[in-house]
């Protein structure tokens, strides 16, 4: 297609000079596509146009993100606005318990033992949830999770105000984008 593509493997700080290097070496011109790893330290307007994936969440995430935030205070007496939540970690870390628990369940309904790790392993790789976030928690023959994910497109607002929209997703349990 004549696309060049960049991958860029940093974060924060790091990811605003590369995006100012390359409007100087004339890298943000069309027939340039650049991909990141997260939307940390996006600031930059010579973003605009850039790309991320970032695990898909339902839209009503708010009940969960206020859950974390009264947890960490009444139990850790750390305060923690919800609207500071992120979502994306909250959600993970949850559903990777969730999952364990639900495996673990399983094991001991069998009459198995929670030290032999071949069958805790086994309960886990066999069972699928549904997460927090609405999409099915289940690992593949790796081990790795079959995750959705939603293409975000960096945009410029009024003001100058970098912000991020989604643009695509790729639904795992379909096998579609």
């Amino acid at each position: 297609s004549g696309i060049r593509i960049v991958l860029v493997l940093s974060y924060g700080a790091d990811t605003n000079t590369i995006a100012a290097h390359a409007r100087h070496a004339g890298m943000l011109s069309p027939g340039w596509a650049w991909l990141v790893l997260n939307d940390e330290g996006m600031a930059s307007a010579d973003m605009q146009s850039w790309l991320y994936l970032r695990p898909f969440l339902r839209s009503d995430m708010e009940a969960f993100a206020k859950q974390v935030s009264d947890y960490s205070k009444s139990h850790f007496n750390i305060s923690v606005r919800p609207d500071s939540v992120d979502l994306t970690y909250s959600a993970a870390l949850y559903d990777a318990i969730m999952l364990y628990a639900h495996a673990a369940t399983k094991v001991m309904s069998e009459r198995g033992d929670l030290q032999d790790g071949e069958a805790v392993t086994d309960a886990v790789r066999s069972t699928t949830i549904e997460g927090v976030g609405g999409t099915p928690v289940a690992l593949d023959s790796n081990g790795d999770r079959i995750e959705s994910y939603e293409v975000m497109n960096i945009v410029l607002e009024t003001g100058n105000v970098v912000s991020s929209v989604a643009v695509g997703l790729f639904d795992a349990k379909l096998k579609e984008y």
